[in-house]
C-alpha cells in the first residue's frame, strides 16, 4: 500500500497499525498536494470524490484540508475501489492511524460495523476517538484473519 501526504505525519505508527490489523507494508510515496479542480470555493472544502481520483491505484492519500461528500459536511475519508482518502483536518495526529485502517479496511472489503471495531462509524470527533484501534473478531473473520 502506497501512503501519500500532504503535511508530515507518523508514518511508522501508521504503517504499524496496517501491518498488525492487515498485515500490509506500506510504501512512503511522498508529498502529494491536494488538486484545485477539487476544490469548492463555496464550501471552503475539498470534494474527496473528486480529489480522490487524482491518487495513484493502490494509495492512501492523507490530507490536511477540510473534505466533504454531497450531502454531508464532512467526512473523514473516502474508500473506492483501490484508493482511499483521510483528511486530518478535523481529528488530532494520534488517530490518523486509526481513521487510516478504517479505510483500508473498506478498501478491502470490509462495511462500517456495529460491533466495537475500528470499522464502526464515526459521526464525530468524539466517536472516532473513543472506537478502538483493531478490528473485532467478526471483522477478522470476514478477512479470514485469526490472531
Amino acid at each position: 500500500m502506497k501512503l501519500l501526504y500532504s503535511k508530515e505525519i507518523n508514518l511508522q505508527k501508521i504503517a504499524d497499525a496496517l501491518k498488525e490489523n492487515f498485515g500490509l507494508q506500506v510504501e512512503d510515496a511522498g508529498f502529494f498536494k491536494p488538486r484545485e479542480e477539487a476544490y469548492n470555493k463555496k464550501r471552503g472544502q475539498y470534494d474527496a470524490s473528486i480529489l480522490v481520483e487524482f491518487i495513484p491505484p493502490f494509495s492512501i492519500l492523507i490530507v490536511d484540508v477540510d473534505i466533504y461528500l454531497r450531502g454531508m459536511n464532512f467526512i473523514f475519508g473516502l474508500a473506492t475501489k483501490n484508493r482511499a482518502i483521510v483528511s486530518c483536518y478535523r481529528i488530532p495526529e494520534e488517530i490518523i492511524a486509526k481513521e487510516v485502517v478504517h479505510e483500508v479496511g473498506h478498501l478491502l472489503g470490509l462495511p462500517h460495523c456495529k460491533n466495537e471495531c475500528v470499522m464502526k462509524f464515526s459521526n464525530s470527533v468524539i466517536e472516532a476517538i473513543i472506537k478502538p484501534s483493531f478490528l473485532c473478531d467478526e471483522c477478522k473473520k470476514k478477512l479470514g484473519k485469526r490472531d
